[in-house]
């Protein structure tokens, strides 16, 4: 795309960025090989099923993808031995492919075997299918169609309408089914086929009807047409390049496949067709848009590739802005957004596109550090220590008293006050035209950024001498010693609802009426500690650090880094939202950019849940990638299990899940829902009925999505039953009697009292115990038990309990469990730094569930795992 743009003035790409939002569209390529786990490199097909999974088909394998995980097949050889040109789903809910040979076999997801069909011709080669309601429409080399449907065949040639006998693809969109062949083009629809367009000159190799109305065609080695008003004509001549595949995102735009890459048509508002260059590289067969929007296509050679939208416009050096660094400095009431350039000028954007100041466009200062907007609506500009007024007549300098200093930042406060930041001189203020020393401000500090909360107090942040407010009455100074994170301040943002967040070098500090009560740094999710913008929008907070942008919405912190296609991960200044246009200004190291928030969290994500596995302590349920989703309708456990656990992905090309929640629902109970950030649920020790295993998700920005639904029932086995308990009552009565006749139980013996260790063997063994439970943290193992310990150290069972009680006052299970509890003490205890779950804690330090962890920290403790964090990080 940029080698595309490169040919036009910097200047008129900009306007085009800001005027056709389609056309300034920039996508984030994704490319995924051997080596990310793809099954070959050497893509063929794709295909994404009603589920959510990606079938990627290959010369010589199959690959199923969630967004994290690639699942690959390479058996049985007959089908993979040549490529899989095709990829549906059955309508029996099997997986169907194609290869080279012209043979379909399917995939039940536990084994491949050939697909019966039954044609009425033999030496039928197929060439292409498509899954069209509860059959199969067959395309083939030389005997047209066959559509079956049960044990109906229906056979479409050129006798019945069909243009050509030779069919050379099966194409669908939203608007119908093509059927390509030599001699033009068919609609299949209720079970016929009617003409669409001969084809007459040419040989046709793609076709898609366009949301606008309109059949767009590829044309081998002639290019693009497009059908407008019944009437053909060449939109792009390109010759040599075979047109495989269209298809359309959410856009409009127009994607298609060819033996030269993935390229894009846009059509602007003024009805002018461009086609950008995506992806160069030899023979791309296929292109399709998943659930997310984003664009997929597979080469030969160099894997699968995935294009997802920007949320940034980026303006840099190499697409027409002057610097490599760029300040946001002021968002004013004609929806300009004024942008110094470092020491070249600066630059306003706005809808009619972008001005530049600087010595190419005739203004004579480069050294630009502030703006503002006066009452009258002129913008003062802060250049090389000396103020300029910018009005619809032109520039000019404004009030040419220079008050001493150098100018660091320029604001204007409610009331119309033009105020300035000086080097070495506090602030000063505009009255009656002269230029007056804000007294309140101590002597020779350097006040570096000024802004005014919603109460109307002023705050000064001072370089290296923390932050100043003015309330009207007082100045109040915060600093290290009374509890900011550092002293150097960049930013200040009143936030509705959670105080004034302070941007500082060491976090965002947040300020309210009970002083600096919390602090956001890495540990938190930031991803970085230097904090030199805030920004505010929609009850999102905007973070610029310097290593990323992060956005936080009270919930959750997500971020942006270069990565993500920010052209810098500096974030150097001021965060701005533009409310006409949804977008967040702000300057990096690599330039300006605009975020386009309100379509980031917008955007819809497609989170679907399925299980790998689910296991008690001694069954295993496995899951294939086939019968999955609503497919799997319920499942029966016996409550004598001590736990059920379900591992489960979700599928998501997109976005990382940020939350997993979940909860049992039975007929008569409301339960409340368990949350977690990992895809394992367990269910301990648990109770006979029946009950729905709901899973959402949740990704930053977003509501919960139902990701899963499934039908649980529990069982009681038979010592659980009634029948059981009327068994033993009368097995308990019938010898009840005999019992009284026993003679009575002797005391119970000294257990060690005839023990052959004497204190030197005991003294050995102990240490020995605390080498391997202690010094190689076995009591993390789950699984290991006393019997193990003794293989371990080839000492009797009966000589290891000794020592234990004898030397720990405590029995096996309780010296495992004091160890563990203290593991998991000193993690509570640091949780907010390494920012785990109590369940991840539990599993972490050796307790197979939560409830186990519960009653053995309360029992070494006196305290919950909750009451005893909240010691520590004030939170539940």
């Amino acid at each position: 795309m940029k080698r595309f743009l490169s040919a036009f003035p910097r200047v008129v790409f900009i306007l085009f960025i800001l005027l056709e939002t389609t056309l300034a569209e920039e996508y984030i390529i994704k490319n995924y090989n051997i080596h990310d786990g793809l099954v070959q490199s050497a893509v063929r097909s794709l295909y994404q099923d009603s589920t959510g999974f990606l079938w990627i088909g290959a010369i010589n394998g199959l690959s199923c993808f969630d967004g994290r995980r690639f699942y690959n097949f390479r058996e049985p050889y007959d089908l993979f031995s040549s490529q899989i040109s095709t990829i549906a789903r059955s309508p029996e809910g099997n997986l169907l492919l194609l290869n080279k040979e012209g043979e379909i076999w399917q995939f039940d997801g536990t084994e491949f075997s050939r697909y019966k069909i039954t044609l009425p011709s033999t030496g039928v080669k197929i060439n292409d299918f498509i899954v069209y309601e509860k059959g199969l429409l067959i395309g083939t080399q030389n005997h047209g169609c066959f559509y079956i449907i049960g044990e109906n065949v229906f056979h479409y040639n050129s006798e019945g309408g069909l243009y050509h006998n030779r069919v050379r693809d099966i194409s669908r969109d939203s608007y119908g089914i093509y059927i390509i062949s030599d001699g033009g083009v068919n609609e299949f629809k209720d079970g016929a086929v009617f003409p669409l367009f001969p084809n007459e000159n040419y040989n046709i190799t793609a076709i898609i009807r366009h949301s606008g109305g309109e059949y767009w065609a590829g044309f081998q080695n002639e290019g693009i047409f497009r059908q407008k008003d019944k009437t053909w004509e060449k939109m792009f001549s390109i010759p040599g390049v075979y047109i495989n595949g269209f298809a359309e995102n959410k856009n409009t735009a127009i994607w298609f496949s060819s033996n030269f890459g993935l390229r894009r048509i846009v059509e602007n508002s003024l009805g002018e067709v461009y086609i950008f260059d995506e992806i160069n590289t030899l023979l791309v067969r296929n292109v399709i848009i998943d659930k997310e929007n984003n664009i997929w296509c597979g080469s030969y050679g160099k894997g699968l590739y995935k294009l997802s939208e920007s949320f940034f416009f980026n303006f840099t050096v190499e697409n027409g802005f002057s610097s490599y660094y760029g300040k946001v400095l002021l968002h004013d009431s004609r929806d300009r957004v004024w942008v110094s350039a470092a020491t070249r000028g600066c630059a306003a954007f706005s809808c009619e596109g972008a001005k530049f100041f600087n010595a190419s466009t005739g203004y004579s200062f480069i050294n630009v550090t502030g703006a503002a907007e006066i009452p009258s609506g002129d913008i003062i500009i802060a250049a090389d220590n000396s103020l300029y007024k910018y009005s619809d007549s032109g520039m000019s300098l404004y009030n040419t008293e220079n008050p001493g200093g150098g100018i660091l930042d320029v604001f204007t406060d409610s009331q119309g006050t033009l105020w300035m930041g000086k080097r070495n001189d506090g602030a000063v203020k505009l009255c009656d035209d002269k230029w007056e020393r804000f007294s309140y401000l101590p002597d020779k500090i350097s006040v570096t950024y000024i802004y005014e909360d919603h109460s109307g107090d002023m705050w000064f942040a001072a370089y290296n001498d923390g932050l100043y407010c003015y309330n009207g009455k007082e100045i109040i100074h915060y600093s290290v010693s009374n509890g900011l994170g550092s002293d150097i301040v960049n930013s200040v943002l009143d936030v509705s609802g959670s105080g004034i967040w302070i941007a500082t070098k060491r976090g965002v500090n947040i300020l309210n009426e009970n002083g600096i009560t919390d602090t956001l740094d890495i540990n938190d999710g930031l991803p970085g500690n230097i904090i030199n913008s805030l920004g505010y929008y929609d009850g999102k907070v905007l973070i610029g650090t310097s290593d990323g942008l992060a956005v936080w919405d009270n919930r959750d912190i997500n971020f942006f880094t270069a990565r993500e296609d920010l052209p810098g991960n500096d974030i150097s200044d001021a965060i701005i939202p533009v409310d006409n246009f949804g977008k967040a200004w702000f300057g990096s190291t690599g330039g300006v950019s605009a975020f386009k928030i309100n379509q980031y969290l917008e955007k819809d994500y497609f989170h679907r849940a399925y299980f790998n596995k689910i296991y008690t302590e001694k069954d295993t349920l496995r899951f294939n990638l086939i019968k999955t989703g609503d497919e799997t309708d319920s499942l029966t456990f016996s409550s004598a299990r001590d736990f059920i656990r379900f591992e489960f992905n979700t599928i998501s090309f997109s976005k990382e899940i940020s939350w997993y929640r979940y909860k049992l629902v039975s007929v008569n109970e409301n339960s409340k829902w368990q949350y977690s950030k990992e895809n394992i649920i367990s269910v301990d020790d648990p109770k006979s009925g029946s009950y729905r295993m709901v899973i959402e998700t949740r990704s930053f920005g977003e509501d919960w999505k139902p990701a899963y639904d499934l039908i649980l029932v529990i069982t009681d086995p038979f010592y659980k039953t009634n029948a059981f308990f009327i068994f033993t009552g009368g097995v308990i009565l019938l010898f009840s009697a005999g019992y009284y006749y026993s003679r009575k139980k002797q005391k119970i013996k000294n257990k060690y009292k005839t023990s052959s260790l004497n204190k030197a063997d005991i003294d050995e063994i102990m240490e020995k115990i605390k080498f391997v439970i202690e010094g190689q943290k076995q009591y993390k193992n789950s699984g290991f038990t006393l019997k193990q310990l003794s293989e371990v150290l080839s000492f009797p069972r009966e000589h290891l309990s000794q020592v234990i009680n004898t030397r720990m006052g405590k029995n096996y299970n309780d010296y495992i469990n004091s160890r563990r509890i203290n593991e998991a003490k000193t993690l509570l205890e640091k949780n907010g730094s390494l920012n785990m779950q109590i369940i991840q804690i539990a599993y972490e330090v050796g307790f197979n569930s939560k409830s186990s962890f519960n009653t053995a920290f309360k029992k070494f403790t006196g305290k919950t795992p909750s009451e005893y964090k909240r010691q520590f990080t004030g939170q539940g």
